[in-house]
């Protein structure tokens, strides 16, 4: 089971990695930039916005359940995933149960494109870099945790 919590986290290692490619070749996001964008930038942004919503979803629909399971033993396979997150900020792995929601709308506006106005679009890209920080320190943590032996 471990060695699936590892794949795992090899997957989430693999979109940060590109998520940081894609960043730097974004500049800093403004309605100007984002009301004609070059094909390059349209590119790095496409990039930037499928890896970060890969790896909301490996975080969400797989790696935060197993850590649980899979490392402190406890017994959340069918819990809701929002005592999945409560317990995770209880053990302070998460800073922030409601923070998930918050990563789960951006990433949502980002993928299906909900800002309708340039300003708009680049107010929710600089929020999706911020976050993007965010988790991939949350897997930098999760890393070395899994490094840690299991509790008993």
């Amino acid at each position: 089971m471990r060695k699936q919590l590892y794949a795992q986290l090899l997957e989430c290692r693999r979109h940060t990695h590109f998520i940081e490619h894609a960043r730097r070749h974004i500049p800093a996001p403004d309605a100007t930039l984002l009301e004609n964008p070059s094909d390059e930038l349209v590119a790095a942004l496409d990039q930037f916005v499928y890896r970060f919503s890969k790896l909301q979803d490996m975080l969400g629909r797989k790696v935060l359940r197993a850590v649980l399971v899979e490392h402190f033993r406890e017994p959340y396979e069918d819990a809701p995933f929002r005592d999945v997150l409560d317990r995770l900020e209880a053990l302070r792995i998460v800073d922030s149960a409601d923070r998930w929601d918050e990563y789960r709308a951006v990433r949502n506006a980002l993928v299906h494109e909900y800002p309708e106005s340039a300003a708009e679009k680049a107010r929710v890209l600089s929020e999706g870099f911020a976050m993007s920080v965010e988790l991939a320190s949350l897997v930098d943590r999760l890393t070395e945790l899994r490094k840690k032996k299991s509790p008993s």
